[in-house]
């Protein structure tokens, strides 16, 4: 029994002997990092692909930072907007813009003053022309068109432009990544002032109100002796939805001169229109009387009348600067001469308008009456198949011959008043204006320098109405040649006119001003 007891005894303390030995052995390997975990029996090959795995983490953490560096630097150098140039004329727009890097194609947009963007071209430079009669729906040709199938009048209406670089980023909507500015690119009108009236001290104005304006600042300005203004802000006045805007002003002492200027926003930026400028310094001669023979571009077409007053015309503009009595006898499409042939088609001054003012028909005055006459009257007998005639003549069918019949009328007229103790009349007479409408209203064509059936051109029949003048001038009539070259010509026809013939408001009231000066100057002698 002692002797089992004490190989146990044996047995156990060599177990324990073993255990103790055995314990560095596996300190050694759970340090070493080769214990048998129950993982793959080869340590070393597990411990490689660690490594490449925190590599390739350490990698892609660093690809991250990275792309999203790529991505904040793209995010700050985003493509520039185009910047939009814009030729706007009454038949087409010019358009062109800056090149954006990285895009090809771009899309311009349109939009009149009250309607929504329209994409009318996508293209792949940085120009374009709009050609309003090829891009304009029959609907919107019928409300925007002024004249015929071809023209839109700009000194009426604000046409707007904008254009899209598109970014083609992939899988992804190219419209989604355009550039472009907010409100594109437009040109504000200049407001046209069509009356004044003094009451109290104070100047009750009115004016015409300007499509895509924001508001209208009203000044009063003096004129030194050194021939500069000086200008005083009176109000700015918020843009209404009416018409016209009625403004109560009270200028300072020697201003007598009033501006008024439209205002919008653009991209954010204050934009200025022309401004009108206006005086009641001359509106003196409410007791003088001025005639007016002429045809639509007297009349003052295309504009009708506001309230029966024709306010865009210059015989209205000559009212109310002068304060005189005007009486526009134009009707358009009046000719000069009488042409038998055709005569129910078109008015004709020498056997309508002329026999009536002789005997004072609708107004009671004659041509005696009057201090003042107006004269442009031929555009019509250029296109309606009158022929010049030689410059004596007195043929009532011939431009020359009716030109002479007219004179000779008015000539005889001033005689009776002279004796009569009054100031001798005067006759102004403006050169036919120049124009760019005549075979194919949409390709423009000068009038001045083509030769119509008889072989004559517009400056023809203006050269001979010259002449006739100057004939009569040496006589004794007062005449003074109103020279037009500088309001309309080649260069600025396209902008000075709504459809290269009749002129734009702003046109008309600079005509007005500038032979109110006339009328004023030779009334003042």
């Amino acid at each position: 029994m002692n002797k089992r007891r004490s190989k146990n005894k044996n047995i156990i303390i060599a177990g324990i002997s073993a255990v103790f030995a055995v314990i560095p052995i596996v300190l050694f390997c759970i340090f070493s990092g080769r214990v048998n975990t129950g993982k793959p029996k080869n340590t070393w090959r597990t411990n490689i692909s660690k490594t490449d795995e925190n590599k390739n983490k350490t990698a892609a953490r660093k690809k991250s930072k990275e792309t999203k560096k790529v991505q904040k630097t793209k995010k700050t150098t985003k493509p520039k907007k185009p910047e939009i140039t814009a030729d706007i004329t009454n038949l087409c727009t010019r358009l062109s813009w800056t090149p954006v890097k990285g895009v090809n194609t771009y899309s311009v947009y349109r939009k009149m003053e009250d309607s929504g963007w329209e994409r009318i071209v996508t293209v792949h430079k940085t120009s374009y022309t709009d050609t309003y009669y090829k891009t304009f729906s029959q609907a919107e040709k019928r409300r925007y068109f002024t004249w015929g199938k071809y023209f839109i009048d700009m000194s009426s209406h604000t046409i707007s432009y904008n254009v899209h670089a598109e970014i083609n980023y992939k899988d992804s909507n190219p419209q989604s990544k355009a550039v472009y500015g907010k409100d594109g690119y437009f040109k504000l009108n200049a407001p046209i002032i069509v009356e004044a009236r003094s009451y109290n001290k104070n100047i009750m104005l009115t004016f015409s109100n300007v499509p895509c304006a924001s508001y209208y600042n009203v000044y009063c300005a003096k004129l030194d002796t050194s021939g500069k203004y000086t200008y005083k802000k009176l109000k700015t006045i918020p843009q209404t939805v009416s018409q016209f805007t009625n403004c109560s002003i009270k200028p300072a002492e020697g201003y007598d001169y009033f501006v008024v200027t439209a205002f919008g926003k653009r991209n954010g930026e204050t934009v200025k229109a022309k401004s009108d400028s206006f005086t009641l310094k001359n509106s003196k001669f409410s007791n003088k009387k001025i005639l007016f023979i002429g045809d639509s571009i007297t009349y003052g077409t295309p504009y009708y009348a506001v309230s029966g007053r024709k306010v865009y015309s210059y015989p209205w503009r000559i009212h109310e600067l002068t304060g005189a009595y005007c009486n526009n006898t134009a009707v358009g499409g009046a000719t000069l001469a009488d042409n038998p042939q055709t005569r129910s088609a078109r008015n004709r001054v020498i056997i309508n308008v002329v026999p009536q003012i002789k005997t004072g028909y609708g107004t009671g005055l004659t041509f005696k009456d009057y201090d003042a006459i107006v004269i442009c009257v031929g555009t019509n007998d250029y296109t309606d198949g009158i022929r010049l005639g030689s410059l004596d003549s007195t043929d009532k069918t011939t431009y020359c011959g009716a030109m002479n019949i007219l004179l000779r009328t008015i000539a005889d007229a001033n005689t009776a008043r002279v004796k009569e103790g009054k100031k001798p009349l005067t006759v102004v007479m403006p050169d036919l204006f120049y124009s760019d409408n005549y075979h194919v209203p949409s390709v423009p064509e000068s009038r001045y320098d083509t030769k119509n059936g008889f072989g004559n051109t517009l400056r023809d029949f203006n050269d001979a109405k010259n002449n006739i003048a100057e004939k009569y001038q040496k006589k004794g009539l007062n005449i003074i040649r109103f020279k037009t070259d500088s309001i309309v010509n080649k260069k600025n026809c396209a902008y000075a006119t709504v459809d290269n013939l009749h002129m734009t408001k702003y046109v008309y009231e600079k005509i007005g001003d500038a032979l109110a000066d006339v009328i004023v100057n030779d009334l003042e002698k």
